[in-house]
């Protein structure tokens, strides 16, 4: 399947499409770049499901699952607004949020990671509102000022 992959000054948006089984990250949105998707499914790829490197995105009702690294990784400045999305199954942490990242979760559900539901390092941060974050084997990791 396609990876999806947003540079430059550029914005795209996704209703109701999968981007399933990459070789790399499932989505990614690099420095300065915009994507909103609607009711979509990013699962099983190799890498992050969503990354968003200085990126910024909207995600309403999506699934992010099955990845084989984090479901959602958000770093360098990189920003996000995800609204009732599910970020279930996947290999380490759901939420990733590193290096002065600053994502925000309303109405969300992080469950089944055999790693933490959201881990926060390097100076990330991230807003969580009315979510579920539960059934992981860690939940909730923070270490701010620890480069990796």
């Amino acid at each position: 399947m396609v990876t999806a992959t947003i540079q430059g000054e550029n914005y795209l948006t996704l209703n109701d499409c999968s981007i399933k089984d990459s070789k790399g990250h499932g989505v990614q949105v690099i420095g300065g770049s915009g994507m909103r998707m609607n009711r979509c499914i990013v699962a099983g790829n190799a890498l992050s499901g969503v990354h968003l490197d200085k990126g910024d995105a909207v995600l309403f009702k999506c699934q992010v699952s099955d990845g084989r690294g984090p479901g959602v990784h958000v770093s360098n400045h990189g920003r996000g607004n995800f609204f009732n999305c599910v970020v279930k199954g996947n290999t380490g942490v759901g939420v990733k949020v590193t290096e002065h990242g600053e994502p925000s979760f309303e109405r969300c559900e992080i469950t089944g990671q055999d790693g933490s539901g959201v881990e926060a390092l390097d100076w990330g941060m991230g807003s969580f509102q009315e979510c579920l974050i539960g059934s992981n084997e860690g939940q909730v990791s923070i270490n701010p000022n620890i480069q990796h």
